[in-house]
């Protein structure tokens, strides 16, 4: 899988706002073996202000005035905010699914799409909520602000992240500032309260998505929700094969088959 260094990262940043990037040499993006290297992945909710692997790679070689456009993006300072953690964790590798999966590559998109969530499962996760702005984790639905996402926190209404929350051993949670707000072991009856996922499933992560309660149905389309029952993690759609990789033969992580193929 492709990891970013966060040395390398946070090293080029300080070359370009000394003015000095034309002698920066250090690898920003590297190929590693997944089972052998230590690293965190961040889960977020995309904007249309993120950072490409090719914008990545190429962003010391261009010219200043396309360097600064790439590094005022709220998406690059996601990545130079989730290099800092990663450091105050003593790690040097992150997975930044913007920057870490050349989409221009089909072969290389199918790999990350059939492996994520082992990739997820196997790390620690930084869960980054982007619109909260408080210091602590959110105790109930706030229909004002949040209007569209069900009174949350939109990143606890889009599919992708439902397997960033089962899978890992460990998600830290960050508001907007990157302030922690806790971690998965410490708010999991909250987080239940919250997706409606049962706690067995927040506290032992599993290798493959497990059954949850015949009551709710999760990480399928809305439409595509025959039983009309409470759902969570419904909102967006992406490539079939994802859902098809993520339940490996399971229509649906609900009781509920029918109509509920996982689309998330």
């Amino acid at each position: 899988m492709r990891l970013l260094s966060v040395r390398g990262v946070l090293d080029r940043e300080s070359d370009i706002t000394k003015g000095t990037e034309d002698t920066f040499r250090s690898t920003v993006v590297e190929e590693l073996d997944d089972t052998t290297t230590d690293y965190a992945m961040l889960s977020h909710r995309w904007s249309n202000k993120e950072v490409n692997y090719s914008e990545m790679v190429k962003l010391t070689s261009m010219s200043m005035e396309k360097r600064d456009g790439v590094g005022g993006r709220e998406g690059y300072n996601k990545i130079l905010e989730g290099c800092e953690q990663a450091v105050k964790d003593g790690l040097e590798r992150l997975w930044f699914d913007t920057c870490c999966i050349d989409k221009r590559r089909s072969s290389v998109l199918s790999e990350a799409i059939n492996s994520m969530y082992q990739w997820y499962y196997s790390t620690k996760c930084y869960a980054h909520l982007h619109d909260f702005t408080e210091s602590t984790f959110p105790n109930k639905p706030d229909k004002k602000t949040y209007g569209n996402c069900n009174g949350r926190p939109e990143w606890f209404s889009w599919g992708w992240t439902l397997q960033e929350l089962i899978a890992p051993k460990e998600v830290q949670f960050f508001n907007k500032d990157w302030v922690p707000l806790g971690n998965k072991r410490t708010l999991a009856f909250k987080l239940a309260k919250t997706t409606r996922i049962p706690l067995p499933v927040l506290k032992v992560p599993s290798p493959g998505l497990v059954l949850c309660g015949p009551n709710y149905v999760m990480g399928c389309r809305p439409e595509d929700n025959s039983s009309r029952r409470p759902g969570i993690f419904l909102v967006g759609i992406i490539r079939r094969e994802y859902a098809d990789a993520l339940w490996r033969g399971r229509e649906s992580i609900s009781t509920t088959t029918v109509g509920n193929h996982p689309w998330v």
